[in-house]
This record gives C-alpha cells, structure tokens and sequence, in this order.
C-alpha cells in the first residue's frame, strides 16, 4: 500500500482528500500543522508521495519543497503541489526539482486528484 503524506492548513481539505484517498487504497497521513525540526519528521513517516499545498503557515508550502529536497533522507521522495495559489515561482520551483505538474484544487475533483497522484505513485 502506498503512503501518502498530505501537508494542508485546511483541516477540511485534509479530511476530504484523506477520505477520498483512503477509499482508493492509499495510506494516507494527514498533517495541518509540522513539527519544527519538519524534515526528520517526514523522514519518519516515510511517505511514497509528499502532496502540498503552497499557501501555509510556516514553512510555506516552497520553503517545505527547497528544505526537502536537499535533505538526503527526503530528496528522493516525489513531491506535487495541490493548491489553488499556482503561480510562475511555484511553476519554476516544481521544473527546478523534477516535480510533476503543480495541481490547481479547484480545476480536479478529489478523484481527478487520485487519478493524477495514481499516475506519479504507479506509473504504467
């Protein structure tokens, strides 16, 4: 089963896309608030997928990805951004470091959403 770890501040959101996740065979770890020292906890949770939004309290969601990515315990984790705040830096950031495609929320339904996250954890 793979795990993913969905980082949001929108408690609501967290539940919609935990269920629907959930639902869809995933193990789903669902974090509004990181821990300050973030990265050895997502080391401990050892996700097949990091989704993020980009708008968060502290770190925001580019700062979350930069601190990730050069990190050797977390680097190699895929990444996607899942937010309604996709803008030319979010773009840039997610070419700079291989990411797939930014996900604008309200363009996919949750299940678009899995199918998207289906194709970056199983590719065919």
């Amino acid at each position: 089963m793979k795990k993913i770890l969905h980082i949001d501040d929108d408690k609501f959101l967290l539940d919609l896309y935990g269920k629907v996740f959930k639902e869809s065979g995933f193990e789903v770890v669902s974090l509004d608030v990181l821990e300050k020292d973030f990265v050895s906890q997502i080391d401990i949770i050892k996700p097949d997928l990091i989704i993020s939004d980009v708008i968060r309290p502290t770190p925001n969601g580019l700062d979350l990805l930069k601190a990730i990515k050069v990190d050797n315990r977390t680097k190699n984790i895929p990444f996607v951004f899942l937010s309604n705040s996709i803008d030319a830096e979010v773009k840039d950031a997610s070419q700079k470091f291989g990411l797939h495609q930014p996900i604008l929320k309200a363009s996919l339904t949750p299940s678009q959403v899995v199918s998207l996250v289906l194709d970056i954890v199983q590719p065919q």
